[in-house]
């Protein structure tokens, strides 16, 4: 700018001693100082002779003002006349402009950003121009990706100097009718030795833009803030489940009605042998779920966004559902199901008859009166007998075992 200023100067100031309007360096005044330093005895000589030549059409002896001018002019032709005019403070002057523009020369190349904008800015005087600020902000984390429930950092960076605080803003990107996902988030960091400020940031599950702020601490600072281009956090949909259920089928002896659970409540409890049946819906296209059942892996039938599978209940332990979707994407954090079998004692049997030593009748018939007792029942009742032969017919035993299918006479308690 101050070099645009000099040149600026000098060329008008050449301008007006080219046409006369600086006293020191009109024709007359040149032509002066030319007679005192040439003819000692008549400083005026040379002066006279420019102002005959100047009024040659009215002097009266035209001839006389020619021979005069002559003279003078051949006089002048015979000498060095830079030797008239070299003097120390022209010199100077020279040495000073010389280095003037040599030193705003240095000055626009060692500073040539700052140079160029103070141009742009002195060359467009309309334009608003934001105040100077005291630093800058960048971030270091550019635009993020992550997966739904991830945490993820942002640094940011100040130059040269760095502010005592500076906070972070989070904007969701979408529209949303929950208020707690249209909330906006507000997080502050203080520095670390290298002026980066370090935010570890909670759980996302939604896209958000984020910007770096500082605002100025006193109203009269005129660049009021500093902050960051805004940068996008995009966060990736994982699957989760829409609707899920557990059907509890217990064994056909129990004679139990199938429960169906919730999939909020984490304790299944059956009998030993139940079938647990798992239907679901996810809000992504699944590509294959599975029920890792004790560190197993038991493969579930999946379609579009529905899957069903099931598995017998044979040992306690736990379970846990897992979708993987088209992308590859799982579920996170999948809950484990506890698995609790409910004991399903032995039935006990009493005998009330026969007796221990029987004696037959002539029908040759023994009468049987039993006492059982069961959780859940029985259905089928086996005896087993043995007849012993004398021993002088040198028979093996008779053994036999049938069905008793006629249960009048018999009692059946239910624990």
């Amino acid at each position: 700018m101050i070099f645009l200023l000099i040149t600026i100067y000098w060329v008008i100031y050449f301008y007006w001693a080219n046409n006369n309007n600086i006293q020191r360096y009109n024709v007359e005044s040149l032509a002066s100082k030319l007679g005192s330093n040439i003819f000692s005895d008549k400083h005026d000589t040379v002066l006279n002779a420019l102002q005959l030549e100047t009024s040659a059409d009215q002097n009266e002896s035209r001839i006389l003002a020619q021979t005069y001018i002559k003279n003078v002019k051949e006089k002048l032709n015979s000498i060095d006349l830079n030797i008239s005019f070299n003097n120390d403070e022209s010199t100077r002057l020279k040495i000073l402009l010389l280095a003037t523009w040599v030193f705003a020369i240095l000055i626009f190349f060692l500073s040539y950003d700052l140079s160029a904008n103070s141009f742009y800015r002195w060359t467009n005087p309309t334009k608003h121009f934001p105040a100077p600020k005291p630093f800058s902000l960048m971030s270091m984390s550019g635009d993020i990706h992550i997966i739904g429930g991830d945490n993820t950092e942002i640094n940011i960076q100040a130059t040269p100097s760095f502010p005592d605080t500076v906070h972070l803003y989070l904007t969701p990107n979408q529209v949303s009718t929950k208020k707690r996902d249209s909330l906006k988030l507000k997080f502050s960091a203080t520095p670390i030795d290298d002026g980066t400020y370090h935010f570890k940031l909670p759980e996302l599950y939604q896209d958000y833009s984020y910007q770096a702020f500082v605002k100025a601490n006193h109203f009269w600072e005129a660049w009021e803030s500093v902050a960051t281009k805004p940068f996008t956090i995009f966060v990736t949909d994982r699957p989760i489940f829409e609707s899920f259920s557990l059907t509890i089928i217990p064994p056909k002896y129990s004679k139990l009605e199938k429960v169906q659970q919730e999939g909020n409540i984490a304790l299944i409890e059956g009998l030993k042998g139940s079938i647990i049946q798992i239907d679901l819906t996810s809000n992504r296209m699944l590509k294959n779920a599975y029920v890792e059942i004790n560190g197993e892996r038991s493969k579930m039938a999946s379609n579009y966004n529905q899957a069903s599978g099931y598995f017998k209940l044979m040992d306690e332990g736990q379970f846990t559902v897992n979708l993987v979707d088209k992308r590859g994407i799982t579920n996170r954090d999948p809950i484990p199901y506890k698995l609790q079998i409910i004991p399903d004692h032995y039935p006990t049997l009493s005998i009330l008859k026969p007796s221990p030593i029987t004696e037959l009748g002539n029908d040759q018939s023994v009468p049987i009166h039993l006492e059982v007792s069961d959780d859940y029942g029985f259905t089928d009742l086996q005896l087993a007998y043995e007849v012993q032969r004398p021993a002088y017919l040198q028979a093996d035993p008779y053994v036999a075992m049938f069905n008793i299918n006629d249960l009048i006479l018999i009692r059946w308690i239910k624990q």
